[in-house]
């Protein structure tokens, strides 16, 4: 397993998954830089690309980074995406997934396109904050959602519960996988459980997208997470999605 690091990578997000991988499930890896990835990928079956600018990630990685990322999934790699490396993942002109952001005005009103875990039954209060614009998701803070967990993927193992809170920051919303799965994901009901969000505009465009997508890539995958499942190390539910990725993700056909 390996994990990028430097540009473009965030350095407190960095931190947080080298603690989380090796201190918290005692798991060797090996640094890579992006200068460096394309001689070094074939010594890997997993690489994690750690929270980053997205720009920064098409920077650094270049036209030929990404075909080299495309053709190590291919031969049966596991690429894994956090926070702003699934945005960059989920570039329609780098093909690594069909997930796709919810950005447009255009896009509103549109069904989403793959299969999302059936709505679990809690329930929480109402939003209550001050009226917001529309037309497209907008940024938030640091808000704790409800999401649906699909029980029976496979990197939902260890999993007894079909609701999870997850962490929502920023307005990158993913629309589901059409060629893959969405282990987690946001099914409907009042989504809200703690921080702020947007009137008629957060919980109505986060309504039917993917907070985890898998989806495979000639013999390899595509795992992406919304947000970082590390952040700060102060949510271990989720960091066991995380772990299931590394070492299942590879298993899974």
């Amino acid at each position: 397993m390996a994990v990028l690091a430097g540009d473009p990578v965030s350095t407190t997000s960095f931190g947080a998954t080298w603690y989380t991988l090796e201190r918290e499930f005692g798991l060797p890896f090996t640094v890579l830089r992006a200068d460096r990835l394309r001689s070094q990928l074939p010594d890997y079956d997993v690489l994690v690309l750690p929270p980053g600018w997205t720009g920064g990630y098409r920077r650094a990685l270049g036209e030929g980074g990404a075909e080299a990322l495309r053709d190590w999934v291919r031969d049966g790699g596991v690429l894994i995406g956090l926070a702003g490396a699934a945005e960059y993942l989920a570039d329609p002109e780098l093909e690594f997934t069909s997930a796709r952001l919810v950005r447009e005005e255009a896009e509103e009103g549109e069904e989403a396109a793959g299969e999302l875990p059936p709505a679990a039954g809690a329930e929480y209060p109402p939003l209550v904050s001050r009226e917001a614009g529309e037309g497209a998701p907008l940024s938030v803070p640091g808000t704790i959602m409800r999401a649906s967990v699909d029980l029976t993927h496979p990197l939902t193992f260890g999993y007894e519960s079909d609701v999870i809170a997850v962490l929502i920051t920023g307005g990158d919303f993913y629309r589901p996988s059409k060629e893959g799965s969405n282990p987690v994901g946001f099914t409907g009901g009042d989504l809200l459980v703690a921080g702020f969000a947007w009137p008629d505009n957060t919980e109505r465009y986060l309504d039917g997208t993917a907070w985890m997508v898998d989806e495979p890539l000639g013999s390899g995958r595509v795992v992406l997470f919304a947000d970082d499942p590390n952040f700060r190390i102060i949510w271990p539910s989720l960091s066991r999605l995380l772990l299931n990725a590394i070492l299942i993700g590879p298993t899974v056909r």
